[in-house]
């Protein structure tokens, strides 16, 4: 069976969404990653000794066979602040609807390259989410849970991680902020 997970990361002067972190895999293969970790169910920024928190980073490994993982600069809220709604008369939700396309469309090949190669569909998988991502979930058409498993704390971590600048091994870095901006001007 295979799940997935999403989160977003930032900081209280970036605003919640600097990062945005996607896994998808067999969910042996994620239960795994999580229990070699240490991890235990809470959220990265509540693990207060930077100890722990590096432990946790340097056991995560992705060789991308059973479990891929994503993790994507979207800078959300200074891409937005850049976008005059008035100007361009479009309102604030179809903006939104945009800019989550925007992201999606260039994750989409690369999630169904990895989900075929395993016999699955992207009908097939659930992400697990809270309400940071729940909005981007519904725009781009995926199926979701507002659920906090082992897929949404392994994001979680990922997004995190990136925030701080302590990138796992084996997550796909993509920054995508150049083509959200250019595609919310035109």
């Amino acid at each position: 069976m295979f799940i997935a997970g999403m989160d977003a990361s930032g900081s209280p002067n970036e605003g919640n969404y600097k990062f945005m972190a996607i896994v998808i895999g067999a969910k042996e293969d994620i239960d795994h990653i999580i229990q070699q970790s240490g991890y235990l169910s809470e959220h990265m920024n509540r693990i207060e000794n930077k100890k722990n928190q590096d432990q946790i980073i340097s056991a995560l490994r992705f060789h991308n066979q059973t479990v891929i993982a994503f993790c994507i600069q979207i800078d959300k809220y200074r891409i937005l602040n850049k976008i005059n709604i008035r100007k361009k008369n479009t309102s604030k939700k179809k903006i939104l609807q945009i800019y989550n396309q925007t992201i999606f469309k260039q994750l989409r090949e690369k999630i169904l390259d990895f989900l075929y190669r395993h016999n699955y569909s992207l009908d097939d998988i659930v992400f697990q989410c809270d309400s940071d991502c729940k909005d981007f979930a519904k725009d781009v058409g995926l199926k979701y849970e507002e659920r906090k498993g082992n897929a949404f704390y392994l994001s979680d971590i990922i997004a995190w991680a990136n925030n701080k600048n302590k990138e796992p091994k084996g997550v796909m870095e993509i920054d995508l902020t150049k083509i959200i901006e250019t595609k919310l001007k035109t």
